[in-house]
């Protein structure tokens, strides 16, 4: 162990490595993974914001480490077309696919960070959809 953060992929059926996703800013708080299985998102501790990877072969897809706190959760709407992320400061922020923010709503003022993730796919679900189809 190197003593840094980092996200393994493995096989689940065979148990070998697929890729190690090293060089995160902090610890990992949660991880999602998209309905399709394409995509891996990771909610970060301290300031370190959200990542996104191609889950086939662990390539970055974005990021934000503008979100300016700890991330508690991520996860995918059900089509797989949007991500929705807690964190500590009581807000839920939507991205699209591509990383842009659809939205960002305060759920609960002073809230504490386990009181938001239960919100969060809602709230990604009644985000109008801007892609086209």
């Amino acid at each position: 162990w190197d003593r840094a953060f980092a996200i393994y992929l493995f096989d689940t059926a065979t148990g070998r490595l697929l890729a190690r996703l090293p060089g995160l800013p902090a610890p990992v708080h949660h991880l999602a993974v998209s309905p399709d299985g394409t995509r891996l998102a990771a909610a970060l501790g301290g300031r370190a914001g959200l990542r996104v990877w191609d889950a086939r072969n662990g390539n970055p897809q974005w990021e934000d480490a503008a979100v300016g706190g700890p991330v508690r959760m991520v996860v995918f709407d059900p089509s797989g077309t949007r991500l929705a992320a807690t964190s500590a400061d009581g807000r839920v922020r939507v991205y699209d696919t591509g990383g842009r923010k659809l939205t960002e709503r305060l759920l609960v003022q002073n809230a504490r960070p386990a009181s938001a993730p239960a919100a969060a796919a809602p709230v990604a679900r009644a985000v109008p959809r801007t892609e086209k189809p």
